[in-house]
């Protein structure tokens, strides 16, 4: 759903949150065999464009 509103996202048509519990963790997620490859081999085949918004 498109928003009127100037400061809302709504570029695109999926959103994945994932929430780690430290630095650590997120380090070891993204090096992650199982992460790595499902980014390369099932999302970027399907997507024009990943952004990542990394809130610490």
């Amino acid at each position: 759903m498109n928003s009127d509103r100037s400061i809302v996202d709504d570029s695109f048509d999926v959103g994945i949150i994932v929430t780690l519990p430290n630095q650590q963790a997120m380090d070891l997620y993204l090096k992650h065999p199982v992460h790595t490859n499902a980014v390369e081999y099932v999302l970027k085949p399907l997507l024009k464009k990943i952004t990542v918004y990394d809130m610490r």
